[in-house]
C-alpha cells in the first residue's frame, strides 16, 4: 500500500494527490508502466492515485508496482511534477502533461532525495544512485556498493552515505558529487585499489 501523505521536499505543489477508488463514470485514466512494457495486454497493477492540478485538470494514474517495499509519494523535481515510487518502481510525471512521464531508469528504488536548492531528485538502489532533473537523467553514478548503502547526508554539493558492511568487510564512507555523479570512496574503490595492490 502507498504512504498516502505526499512529501513535499521543499516545494510547494502545484496540485493535489490523494490515493483513489475506482471512480464511476468517464474519466481520464492513465496507465504508468516500465519501459518496454506498453504493449502488454492487462491492466497494469498498482496504487491508484487521483490528481487535481491547480489548472483545473483531474486525471487518475494507476502505477505499475514492483515487489520492493518502498511505496510513497513524492514533489519533484518541481513543483509541477509528481514522483510516484510503487513497490521500488518511480516514475516522474508532469502533472500538467502526465501522458510525457519518465520511468526512473534504475530498480528497485529503495531511497529517494532531493538535492537543496536544486530541482534534482536523486535516486539510490542497491549499487547506483541516479539523478533526475525536469528534463530527464543528469548522471548515474559508478558502482558505489557492492550490496546496499545508507545515506547520510544530502548537501547542494555532495552526497554523502556509507556502503554496508559485515563481519569480514566493515562499510565504508563515500561522498558523490552532485554536479557530475562522480563518486570518491565506497566498495568499488576499495575493491579497485585492492586490485592494484595485489597485482603483479
Amino acid at each position: 500500500m502507498i504512504d498516502s501523505e505526499l512529501q513535499p521536499f521543499g516545494f510547494e505543489p502545484t496540485y493535489q494527490v490523494t490515493p483513489a477508488f475506482l471512480p464511476n463514470g468517464e474519466v481520464d485514466m492513465l496507465e504508468f508502466r516500465p519501459e518496454g512494457q506498453p504493449g502488454r495486454a492487462w491492466p497494469a497493477s498498482g496504487p491508484l492515485l487521483q490528481v487535481r492540478t491547480e489548472a483545473g485538470r483531474e486525471w487518475y494514474g494507476v502505477f505499475q508496482e514492483g515487489d520492493y517495499p518502498l511505496s510513497a509519494m513524492y514533489c519533484g523535481p518541481s513543483p509541477d511534477h509528481l514522483c510516484v515510487v510503487a513497490g521500488g518502481e518511480a516514475y516522474i510525471v508532469p502533472v500538467a502533461e502526465p501522458r510525457r512521464y519518465l520511468r526512473v531508469a534504475t530498480y528497485p528504488v529503495l531511497e529517494v532525495h532531493r538535492i537543496p536548492q536544486r530541482e534534482v531528485l536523486a535516486f539510490v538502489d542497491f549499487i547506483h544512485i541516479v539523478a533526475y532533473s525536469t528534463t530527464g537523467i543528469l548522471w548515474r553514478s559508478k558502482r558505489v556498493s557492492v550490496d546496499g548503502m545508507r545515506i547520510t547526508s544530502v548537501g547542494p554539493a555532495y552526497i554523502e552515505g556509507v556502503t554496508d558492511g559485515d563481519e569480514i568487510v566493515p562499510g565504508r564512507p563515500f561522498r558523490i558529487d552532485v554536479e557530475s555523479g562522480f563518486v570518491e570512496g565506497g566498495d568499488a574503490g576499495y575493491v579497485r585499489r585492492q586490485a592494484e595492490t595485489e597485482a603483479p
